[in-house]
């Protein structure tokens, strides 16, 4: 009995979501760059950030339309919540810098370009995946950052 009551106790503290993953979710709703954000940020985590190949080609394949915003802003090009990119998949050419071309969107052949921030474009949002912890009787909900940290 003791046994089975610790298994089923510690079964219980952390859920089986795989660390550090992300949700992606496609929003077929053509919005500018900053009403994207606006939008992600109210009803999931903030507009997708991609920090690997395996990330770009995950999100690529949600969707297919010319261009689909993603989080990366300018200048210098830093994600919407601010952190640096390490990873980026830049078409030939890009970043042109060209007039007002401040937001990236990925494009078809799943590269990277810079687009004015104006332009309405579909878009990706991403949720950080919840971890639940079972501790002092309560259950808490923790992104998979914050249980890191």
């Amino acid at each position: 009995g003791k046994i089975l009551l610790i298994f089923l106790y510690f079964s219980s503290i952390v859920d089986t979501n795989p660390p550090g993953k992300r949700t992606y979710t496609a929003i077929n709703n053509p919005l500018t760059w900053k009403d994207a954000q606006t939008y992600c940020r109210t009803y999931h985590t903030d507009l997708a950030m991609i920090d690997n190949a395996e990330e770009n080609a995950d999100v690529m394949s949600l969707m297919s339309t010319q261009y689909v915003w993603i989080g990366l802003y300018r200048e210098p090009w830093r994600w919407s919540d601010n952190s640096s990119s390490s990873f980026t998949n830049w078409q030939s050419g890009q970043p042109n810098n060209y007039d007002s071309d401040y937001c990236a969107a990925e494009s078809l052949g799943h590269v990277w370009a810079d687009v004015n921030c104006d332009t309405k474009c579909f878009f990706w949002c991403y949720k950080d995946l919840k971890i639940s912890c079972f501790k002092d009787d309560l259950w808490h909900h923790m992104s998979w950052p914050d249980l890191k940290n």
